[in-house]
């Protein structure tokens, strides 16, 4: 895959495959903006390029306030 030096979010990434998903996508080089009801927490020697977020997918009140410490592009 070509994603080094991409942008992914992911959603679920507190646990189980969002979480898994959260780690390959880090390890192959890309920048991850992970996402849960309670922010996730980084895992391993790829952490800086993480950035765990809280907030309910399901409320869009909710992503507009749990996006708000991304940085700008």
């Amino acid at each position: 895959m070509l994603i080094s030096d991409q942008v992914a979010v992911v959603t679920g990434a507190g646990s189980g495959l969002g979480r898994a998903t959260a780690q390959m996508l880090l390890q192959a080089g890309a920048r991850v903006a992970a996402i849960d009801l309670q922010a996730p927490a980084p895992a391993g020697p790829h952490a800086e390029g993480f950035l765990a977020l809280s907030g309910d997918v399901r409320d869009e009140g909710g992503m507009e306030a749990g996006f708000a410490p991304m940085p700008s592009p």
